[in-house]
């Protein structure tokens, strides 16, 4: 296994082809009169992660798996995100999916698809309180 994120697991061919991770700083500026701003350091931003895989119908189902996703997407489902050496790295919310189609059978049936997705740290003060009790 190469990761899982939430009960979804990456394994064999079906693992990451590119992985980057954006990491930032949310900094307020202050003009001052007859001189340049002033940075202030104000916190850090959500982590995001950018991951692309390819889905192949010889090792996966394409469509089940991009089906998969895309549902935890559109619920906001908070995924913890695991390495294959136990590593745990954070909560993560897939905040964007792509796929882009190469291939199709006779029927219309996805043979091959690439498929990249944005994830956002899902950052929690209050291990406690859940996405939903903090509304």
């Amino acid at each position: 296994m190469f990761a899982q994120l939430g009960s979804i697991p990456f394994q064999g061919l079906k693992g990451f082809t590119q992985f980057s991770e954006s990491r930032s700083t949310n900094l307020a500026e202050h003009p001052r009169i007859e001189g340049k701003p002033r940075l202030q350091r104000v916190g850090s931003n959500l982590h995001e992660l950018s991951i692309s895989m390819l889905l192949h119908a010889s090792f996966c189902n394409p469509e089940e798996d991009y089906a998969t996703l895309d549902e935890a997407r559109e619920t906001a489902e908070i995924l913890p995100l695991v390495l294959a050496n136990g590593v745990y790295v954070s909560d993560y919310v897939i905040s964007s999916i792509e796929r882009s189609v190469q291939q199709t059978d006779a029927q219309s049936n996805i043979v091959s698809m690439t498929l990249s997705m944005t994830l956002k740290e899902s950052f929690n003060p209050n291990p406690q309180q859940t996405l939903s009790t903090m509304a």
